[in-house]
């Protein structure tokens, strides 16, 4: 029903019954509308419902994630420096001009997804502490990595001032320039980050009695924390690189 309403609400005047209209006649069904119509519920408003849907989808999932990993329910899909990690990706593309594509992804989406997921390593490694890796080091270590890629990030702005507009818009997220490009490599991305987060549920809801009771109970809390940390920043990476730092 959301995906409905927001095909019909916008500048240009279409009715309910004529966005229904409309998705019949992509079916193969007999109905017909006009092709201004066509054009703006299918080239533009579909592609920008469908991205909203599984941006918060994917974003929602990881979250709930970190907070059931790190016991907070403060935690959020950034907590590990993601968004830090794909602003400096994302502001370093801009400087430096890279504007080719790669299997439907342009140079500044790119730079974001590797951003991030550099981040996440970074952030890892700085945690992992003979061999384990504890909760509230791999918070503290998230939290740091963040300050310091976005204070490089207000640097790099500084630096270069001519890309200090772009780079401001895309930290500020949004959703406007959604293409059917950025659904076909960021939504199976997405859905493969939330289908491996949802596998590791049961797990994960033994570790809320504490590692060590779950680890009485035959989990393998490392490497539930290990595909949490990767499913769930791939998730958020995948959203963050082809909507930039949205809430």
């Amino acid at each position: 029903a959301a995906l409905c309403v927001a095909m019909a609400v916008g500048s240009a005047d279409i009715d309910l019954a004529t966005v229904m209209r409309g998705i019949g006649h992509k079916l193969g069904l007999p109905q017909q509308i006009r092709p201004a119509q066509d054009t703006i519920l299918f080239q533009i408003r579909m592609p920008r419902a469908l991205l909203a849907f599984a941006v918060g989808g994917a974003l929602a999932v990881a979250g709930c994630a970190f907070q059931g990993m790190f016991k907070n329910p403060m935690a959020d899909s950034n907590v590990l420096g993601v968004s830090g990690g794909a602003g400096l990706g994302a502001a370093l593309a801009m400087a430096f001009g890279l504007q080719g594509a790669f299997l439907g992804m342009g140079g500044i989406a790119i730079a974001a997804f590797a951003g991030s997921l550099g981040a996440v390593a970074l952030v890892h490694s700085l945690a992992r502490v003979r061999g384990k890796v504890s909760p509230l080091t791999l918070l503290l270590s998230g939290v740091a990595v963040g300050a310091l890629l976005s204070a490089l990030t207000s640097g790099l702005v500084i630096l270069c001032r001519d890309v200090m507009e772009r780079v401001f818009l895309w930290t500020m997220g949004s959703l406007s320039g959604a293409t059917w490009q950025q659904l076909a490599w960021g939504f199976p991305l997405m859905a493969v980050g939330c289908i491996g987060c949802m596998t590791q549920a049961q797990p994960l809801n033994l570790m809320l009695l504490g590692e060590e009771e779950a680890g009485y109970l035959g989990v393998n809390t490392e490497r539930v924390k290990r595909l949490l940390m990767v499913f769930a920043s791939l998730t958020t990476a995948a959203a963050v690189a082809v909507s930039g730092v949205i809430g």
